[in-house]
Formats: C-alpha cells, sequence, structure tokens
C-alpha cells in the first residue's frame, strides 16, 4: 500500500481466513491509500472449507466470491481479491484506488510456486515494496 501525500510504502499480507490488516490499523487514512493487490490463488483454483468460508464471511458478510466447487461437497470457491477488496472499500479506501494483479498463482506454473500444485516442495514467494524515485 503506498500513501502518495507523505511518500510512505508498505506490504501487508492477506490471509485465507479473512483479508489483510484494516486500513485503520495501519494508523494512515484510508483514502490516502493505493493498494495492489499481488498475485494469488485465484477463484479458479482456490477451494475451501466451510471452516474457512465462515471465517471469512465473519469479516466481510457472504462474499459474492463463494461458489460450491463442482462435485465436491463441504468444498467452496473463494476470490480472495474480491474478499480484500470488500474489506478495503468497507473500511474507506477507494474501489479506483484497488488494483489486483490478474495471475492465479496455482494456475501460472510458469511464473509462480504454489503449495495448492506442488504440495511441500513447492518455492516460496517474495514481494519488495517501496517509494519510487524522484522524477
Amino acid at each position: 500500500m503506498r500513501v502518495p501525500p507523505r511518500r510512505l510504502a508498505g506490504d501487508c499480507g492477506g490471509h485465507r481466513r479473512g483479508g489483510s490488516p484494516a486500513p485503520g490499523e495501519l494508523g494512515v487514512p484510508p483514502g490516502d491509500l493505493l493498494v495492489a493487490l499481488g498475485p494469488a490463488i485465484l477463484a479458479c483454483c482456490y477451494e475451501v472449507g466451510e471452516d474457512v468460508a465462515a471465517a471469512v464471511a465473519s469479516r466481510v458478510g457472504s462474499p459474492p466470491g463463494l461458489a460450491p466447487a463442482s462435485g465436491k461437497p463441504g468444498r467452496l470457491r473463494l476470490d480472495l481479491h474480491l474478499a480484500n477488496r470488500i474489506q478495503l472499500e468497507r473500511a474507506g479506501v477507494a474501489a479506483g484506488a484497488i488494483h489486483e494483479a490478474p495471475w492465479c498463482t496455482r494456475c501460472r506454473d510458469d511464473l509462480f510456486f504454489s503449495f495448492r500444485r506442488e504440495g511441500e516442495g513447492a518455492g516460496r514467494q517474495m514481494a519488495a515494496v517501496g517509494p519510487a524515485a524522484d522524477p
């Protein structure tokens, strides 16, 4: 997340049971934030149990990105980007200030490691965030 007026930069990881910290918890006015939701396992591949769905619903309400996984009783597909977007917008971040990476880390084996695809031997992701150089 970047705060334009003060030229700050930060990073916070989302969590499968309910997303990132609320902008107010970061000590930054939500209206000042520019948010980038990085690559993640997306709704096309992210199956969760009812316990995880309930945990997410407790934070964002009944997520519109929740759908039954085909032929798998008790399994649902979860849209993490949508769940995080709902939380951010409710906290006061402008919809136009939230940007989502389009890649599913499970689908794109040419770009990303994925525990869900590769199991215990999967590599790990890393991100770096910092302020842009002055023009």
